[in-house]
């Protein structure tokens, strides 16, 4: 879509006059429209889809199917299909999705070791089944911490327990945490035990760092081993599914780091 949108001289002038001060409702709501305007009076009909596949369809707001059914070449031809997961809507957005049949459960864990597995199922009450081939794997480790201080202080005994003793490569594992860096407790400790920290979600970092990511930002994505810092004990279905988001990146080890103070939601 970006291509053809890219090429329209109408997009261009739009583009260009956009004001500063954009909310919510921009992306939710006007800039759908403003792409179904586009692609109604582009000339690139070459460049429509004879298949269009949407994933992490949870994010997408309900005004967004508009646009992305007129990427299609043939509304009557094309194939369309969607995938989602309800239990990862951490934005709490109201979709509607286009349709809902035919359907199909993807009930198969492919990506977690069974003891991973159960324990993100229990954070959302879900009944996902790992893959046969998958093996039970180390249970999670929950470490509580009352302060930024002993968080940091853990966080950082632990990289050095996981890179120098079990020997596992600082690039299979990330720190997933709930605020962005610059206002997490690792913006001042940068460097743990001698561990660089580098605030990136994806790309290269140096051989010897290990990368920080919001959960945010890293969703969707995956690592051999997580560390979830910022969390509490889910007491809330919001809080609960941003916590099964952050988990289910671990394929292999998951540490998490639940805080006893002040609740978060």
């Amino acid at each position: 879509m970006s291509r053809i949108v890219k090429e329209s001289s109408d997009f261009s002038s739009v583009e260009r006059n956009l004001p500063d001060d954009l909310d919510d409702s921009y992306y939710r709501h006007e800039l759908p429209e403003l792409c179904v305007n586009v692609l109604e009076n582009s000339s690139h009909q070459q460049d429509l889809f004879d298949v269009v596949i949407v994933d992490e369809a949870q994010d997408f707001s309900t005004d967004w199917w508009i646009p992305i059914e007129h990427l299609m070449a043939d509304t009557a031809k094309s194939f369309f299909y969607i995938f989602h997961d309800p239990e990862q809507n951490i934005f709490d957005r109201e979709n509607e999705l286009p349709f809902t049949q035919p359907s199909m459960l993807l009930d198969v864990n492919c990506r977690n070791t069974n003891r991973i597995a159960h324990y993100v199922n229990e954070l959302v009450d879900i009944n996902a089944h790992s893959a046969g081939f998958v093996a039970d794997g180390i249970s999670p480790v929950e470490h509580v911490v009352s302060s930024d201080e002993e968080e940091v202080e853990v966080t950082g005994d632990t990289l050095q327990d996981l890179i120098t003793r079990e020997h596992i490569d600082p690039q299979r594992i990330v720190i997933i945490g709930r605020y962005r860096f610059e206002n997490s407790p690792f913006a001042d400790n940068s460097n743990l035990k001698g561990i660089p920290i580098v605030d990136k979600a994806s790309g290269s970092i140096p051989k010897d760092a290990v990368r920080y990511a919001t959960l945010f930002r890293f969703k969707g994505l995956e690592t051999d081993c997580a560390i979830l810092t910022g969390f509490q004990r889910p007491k809330s279905e919001q809080r609960s599914r941003k916590l099964y988001v952050a988990a289910s990146r671990a394929k292999m080890l998951l540490h998490l780091m639940y805080r006893s103070d002040t609740p978060t939601s």
